[in-house]
């Protein structure tokens, strides 16, 4: 008698290629307007390539801690963070 698994081996999907993550180095408040659903703006280094992603707006400090995917790392990843980017410069 076969195993269900050797019955049917096209059911298991193949597995995803691990993603390289920025992490956040540091996070704060601009002092203005945020888009909405924002919180506050984070600053993402890749530790694998050294990427900088610059300022960007985050829903909050937990969802940024996870990790944004690094363009530089994943380039066919769908998420591009350089589209999140959004100048906040001093004057």
């Amino acid at each position: 008698m076969t195993r269900q698994a050797e019955m049917f081996p096209e059911t298991k999907p193949p597995r995803a290629k691990p993603q390289k993550l920025m992490h956040v180095t540091d996070a704060g408040d601009h002092g203005c307007v945020y888009e909405p659903g924002n919180t506050l703006v984070v600053f993402c280094e890749c530790a694998h390539c050294g990427y900088k992603s610059g300022w960007f707006e985050a829903k909050n400090v937990s969802t940024s801690k996870r990790g944004y995917p690094c363009p530089k790392c994943n380039p066919d990843h769908h998420t591009n963070i350089d589209s999140m980017e959004t100048s906040h410069e001093t004057e």
